[in-house]
């Protein structure tokens, strides 16, 4: 178990470094503001930050010494942080990523890995979004009914093609993609599994494709909103 989850994160930590990297080229560039150069640094200060957390996880795991790391947490909050770290990111370039409207929601859960999955999803969104022949679009929402959290994320790509969809949760099972590993939506799959959950493709066709990722609220001990 160690093993795997260390190999799924590191996927993570790959991608934080390629941001890193993207907003250092901007920051070196004489044209860039100043005030440009002070939300960059925020960026790569947190995604410097979400790398440390990782690695600090990826260790206590290796360790067999992992607490619980499950402390209450706001599902509104993880989303707004993960969106701002996937904002820097060469794959989300030129794609408009929105938080849309959601009722507030927290729940004890282990945020590592919770926010791997939604920043995998997220990720692969803006990934598709980018290969459209209009502006990309990337939204991210959060619901619940009485059995389930439920975080979509939707894009205007081109969709999943037909003969990926089946073997979408299998290890470096791409659809197009040549410079990543294929490993984002087996993340996600894991998460779902961890938290009696699910996720599933609910549409796709040329220009909307949502992915829906559902978890247990007993598995996460929910907490209802507090009027």
């Amino acid at each position: 178990m160690a093993t795997l989850i260390a190999s799924l994160l590191s996927h993570d930590i790959r991608h934080h470094l390629a941001a890193v990297y993207c907003n250092a080229e901007f920051m070196n560039d004489p044209a860039t503001l100043a005030a440009d150069r002070k939300q960059l640094f925020e960026e790569v200060r947190l995604a410097i930050e979400d790398i440390t957390k990782t690695l600090d996880f990826i260790l206590l795991h290796a360790k067999s010494e992992l607490p619980s790391q499950v402390v209450l947490e706001s599902f509104n909050n993880l989303m707004e942080r993960t969106v701002a770290a996937i904002r820097p990111h060469p794959h989300a370039t030129g794609v408009r990523i929105t938080i849309e409207e959601s009722p507030s929601i927290s729940a004890l859960f282990n945020k590592t890995i919770v926010g791997s999955a939604v920043y995998n999803l997220l990720l692969n969104a803006c990934f598709a979004a980018q290969r459209t022949s209009e502006s990309g679009k990337v939204e991210i929402s959060l619901h619940e009914d009485q059995s389930f959290v439920c975080i979509r994320v939707k894009d205007n790509g081109p969709g999943v093609p037909a003969g990926v969809r089946q073997s979408m949760s299998q290890p470096f099972v791409t659809s197009g993609k040549q410079d990543g590993i294929g490993l984002g939506i087996t993340i996600a799959h894991y998460v779902a599994r961890e938290y009696c959950g699910s996720l599933q493709i609910e549409c796709t066709y040329p220009g909307c494709t949502i992915f829906a990722l559902r978890l247990a609220k007993p598995s996460i001990n929910y907490y209802p909103a507090q009027s």
